[in-house]
């Protein structure tokens, strides 16, 4: 079983359709040799803020060749990564090449051609160094202050190894999660108006697009591996996939007055057929952040951080939020669908699990923070303390039980690497309590 994480905070971007802008100059490296890196050293690397109105943030990492780090985030003001990047005053996308040792071989930034916002999300990197970059502008896109794209919205732009431009296209709205195919190419799951994965060719950037369901679908997180994707949708209506209805069933609003959403859990292969889906009995149900993932296997897990009730199947678990805190809700399924593990947990906090990721030893990894209180996954409590927010790590085996959970001080992501131990980001403060910038680390295996 593997798990992996997708963050769930959503951005509201405009749908602009998906036209692909192309440029030749620069050659597709040739993705054949399927190997991976392994046994790569640890790694830590701290991205500085010296500006007092700057801001940084490390949103997505991959895994290159010769374990090499391809690392992506926004930014704004003044802030060092392997040197100073550009002063942008609102928020601006960034992309960086780690080599093995930390040091940075290039970095690009992505901003918005109107001053606007921008940002990006996430990153797919392939064997021989070929990348991809997801994310969103609110107008016209620039590379290093280079036009690559007209328009508003979210985009995935090509990258060679050495972070030359070979083409960029806008997407429909904010993909759950990218994936690279074994034939090169990258698909991204979309939602906007309906659901559809959208396939690059991972050359030229031609594009085809498949639609998986109709109707009010967002997605709020998923996770593809091998020929298999889970997907996580929250209908506050209804919606239809493949000839099979899913309609809201409760009205009752959450805890804070305001509508709430359904959850749906399904799975569906590379051929967009649907393998199985679930939904679920729910009373108030709002899930803040929920995503999914898939191992090997065809097994599924779920996490979501949320208000309300929810029956994860077979009157088995009914987990309620306490107060005015928000749980974290842990399940996992057989790749037929069925229940296996279920739990809540941060009874009188904010408990937020952000993500979640397969270890080398067949184990998982989740990441979360838990604010204003504590949590306790059944070793000893979490306490938020003086910080007001506590990072965490919870390790997993594979049968989904809790093995071991710590405290880890201004841990904020986790990322899969593909080449041992995963990626962390922890934000560094000083004891004053002023925000230094973030660090970066691999631990070896």
């Amino acid at each position: 079983m593997s798990w992996q994480r997708l963050l769930g905070l959503q951005l509201v971007t405009l749908a602009v359709g998906c036209s692909t802008v192309r440029v030749d100059r620069q050659p597709h490296d040739d993705p054949s040799d399927p190997s991976e890196p392994s046994g790569c050293p640890a790694l830590r690397v701290d991205f500085d803020k010296p500006g007092v109105n700057s801001a940084l943030d490390v949103l997505g990492a991959a895994s290159g060749p010769e374990c090499s780090s391809i690392v992506v985030g926004s930014y704004g003001g003044d802030v060092d990564v392997g040197g100073a990047l550009p002063y942008e005053a609102t928020w601006t996308g960034w992309v960086a090449r780690l080599d093995a040792s930390g040091a940075v071989s290039w970095r690009r930034t992505l901003a918005d051609g109107a001053d606007e916002v921008s940002y990006a999300h996430g990153v797919l990197a392939d064997a021989v160094g070929n990348i991809w970059v997801n994310g969103s502008s609110q107008g016209t896109l620039l590379l290093d202050g280079v036009e690559v794209l007209q328009g508003s919205g979210d985009y995935v732009i090509a990258l060679s190894a050495a972070g030359e431009l070979r083409w960029a296209a806008r997407l429909p709205g904010f993909p759950s999660h990218g994936a690279l195919r074994d034939d090169g190419s990258v698909s991204y799951f979309v939602a906007a108006g309906v659901l559809e994965e959208i396939s690059f060719d991972g050359a030229s950037g031609a594009s085809t697009t498949r639609e998986l369901a109709a109707g009010d679908v967002g997605l709020m997180g998923g996770a593809t591996r091998g020929e298999l994707t889970v997907l996580v949708g929250c209908t506050g209506s209804q919606f239809t996939i493949a000839d099979q209805l899913v309609a809201k069933q409760d009205e009752t609003p959450d805890g804070n007055g305001y509508p709430t959403c359904d959850l749906a859990l399904f799975v569906v292969d590379r051929q967009g057929s649907l393998r199985w889906l679930r939904t679920f009995a729910e009373t108030g149900f709002s899930p803040y952040v929920a995503t999914a993932a898939i191992d090997d296997d065809g097994e599924v897990a779920l996490i979501a951080s949320f208000w309300g009730e929810i029956d994860l199947g077979d009157g088995s678990l009914a987990a309620s939020s306490i107060g005015p805190g928000m749980r974290l809700l842990v399940g996992t399924f057989s790749a037929a669908g069925e229940l296996g593990e279920a739990g809540a947990f941060g009874e009188a906090s904010f408990t937020f699990g952000w993500d979640v990721v397969p270890t080398s030893q067949g184990d998982f990894a989740v990441s979360g923070n838990v604010y204003d209180g504590s949590v306790d996954f059944g070793d000893a409590p979490i306490e938020s303390g003086d910080l007001s927010y506590m990072g965490f790590q919870v390790d997993l085996s594979a049968d989904g039980e809790l093995s071991s959970s710590q405290a880890q001080v201004g841990l904020e992501r986790m990322f899969e690497s593909g080449v041992g131990a995963p990626f962390l980001v922890s934000r560094r403060m000083s004891d004053e309590g002023a925000d230094l910038g973030v660090t970066f680390e691999r631990t070896a295996e």
